[in-house]
């Protein structure tokens, strides 16, 4: 039978440190900015308590994300296969934001989640959902829908690629829409397909 006290330590409990510290500690015996934990670690051979100390301070990044989802059609012009005809897709976008001088606010936020709704949301229904993303360089697809009465249409200055949909919200939507916030985008991810996503980041 094998001896635990020869077994290996894992990796967290190496990194972190196993012993016994002695009774465990009360409320007000807890060392300034650490917090002792013991729960869900099992007894060590002698019958003490292992432990590890986790910083109680400011995460070092702290982040809040939003995601949305809305019908769209576009191609990707100059495309070898399918994707060169005009379809859509059920996008997904993950929106990551950051505070910009503090990282939450004084109720522990980065930033409301209905805000990320309202403002990128709204602003991705209002000018994508339901919509034709065109490269404005695409004059037949441009020409064609614009024999579509009351089709909505939005070019971009390059193809719209999920990778390039990733940018533009990040370079272009994100400023625009959350400037006069304490947050900025950082991160963006386009689902285009569940098995296949793009993203852009800073």
């Amino acid at each position: 039978m094998n001896d635990p006290t020869n077994e290996p330590a894992s990796p967290q409990r190496a990194q972190e440190g196993v012993g016994d510290p002695g009774p465990k500690p009360g409320p007000s015996d807890e060392p300034t900015g650490r917090v002792r934990w013991f729960q869900g670690l099992p007894e060590t051979p002698d019958g003490s308590r292992p432990w590890v100390e986790l910083a109680a301070g400011p995460a070092r990044t702290v982040r809040a994300t939003r995601r949305l989802q809305f019908a769209i059609g576009h191609r990707v012009l100059g495309h070898e296969g399918k994707c060169a005809y005009l379809h859509g897709h059920n996008f997904v976008f993950l929106l990551t934001a950051m505070g910009i001088d503090q990282p939450q606010d004084d109720l522990g936020r980065v930033i409301d989640f209905g805000v990320l709704k309202a403002r990128l949301g709204g602003w991705l229904e209002r000018a994508w959902d339901h919509g034709m993303l065109l490269w404005s360089n695409d004059v037949e697809a441009i020409t064609a829908m614009s024999h579509v009465q009351g089709q909505k249409l939005f070019m971009l200055p390059y193809n719209p690629t999920a990778e390039n949909l990733a940018r533009y919200i990040l370079e272009h939507v994100g400023p625009l829409v959350l400037g006069d916030t304490r947050v900025r985008l950082v991160k963006v991810e386009v689902w285009e397909t569940e098995n296949g996503k793009a993203e852009a980041s800073i």
